[in-house]
C-alpha cells in the first residue's frame, strides 16, 4: 500500500515520505498513530505543491542569508582598539557579545552572539579569523584586528 508519512518515523521514513508499506503496517500501526495518510491522487498532488513550495522557501532563505553575508564581510576588517599592556595583551578579553555588537553597529545587521565561531581568546594585539554561520550552507569569513587604544 502507498502512504505519505504525515510526521517521521524512525527506520521508515521521514515526514512527507511517499512510501510503499504491508497492508497491515499501514492500517494497525501508521494510520490509527496518524503517522501517515493514504497516497491518493489528490494527497500526491497536495505533497508535490507542499516540497516546491518549501523549495521556494528555502531558496529565498539562502538568498537573504547571501545578502547578510555580503554586509557583514564588507565591514571586515573589523578594527577594534583596546588598552594594552607592554608585551602586548590586553587587559581582558574580547568576547563574542562584544564583536557581535561592534558587527551590528557597523553593518546594521542583528546578530546573535552564539553563531560566531572564535578560534581563540582575543586577548592580543593582532589579527583574529572569525566565521559567522548565517546557516547550515552560508557561513561569513570575518576578520578582526586588534589594536592598542590610543592614550
Amino acid at each position: 500500500m502507498e502512504v505519505i508519512l504525515s510526521k517521521a518515523v524512525e527506520s521508515v521514513g521521514f515526514q512527507g515520505d511517499l512510501l510503499n508499506v504491508a497492508d497491515g503496517y499501514a492500517r494497525n500501526y501508521l494510520f490509527p498513530r496518524n503517522l501517515a495518510i493514504p497516497a491518493s491522487a489528490g494527497a500526491k498532488k497536495n505533497l508535490l505543491a507542499q516540497q516546491e513550495q518549501q523549495k521556494q522557501q528555502a531558496q529565498k532563505r539562502y538568498e537573504a542569508d547571501v545578502a547578510i553575508a555580503a554586509k557583514l564581510k564588507a565591514v571586515s576588517p573589523l578594527v577594534v582598539e583596546a588598552s594594552v599592556g607592554d608585551d602586548g595583551k590586553l587587559f581582558g578579553t574580547i568576547t563574542p557579545k562584544e564583536v557581535a555588537r561592534l558587527l551590528e553597529e557597523k553593518s546594521g545587521v542583528t546578530l546573535d552572539r552564539k553563531n560566531l565561531t572564535i578560534g581563540r581568546a582575543l586577548n592580543r594585539i593582532g589579527s583574529y579569523d572569525i566565521e559567522y554561520r548565517l546557516s547550515t550552507l552560508v557561513k561569513a569569513a570575518l576578520v578582526i584586528e586588534i589594536a592598542a587604544a590610543a592614550e
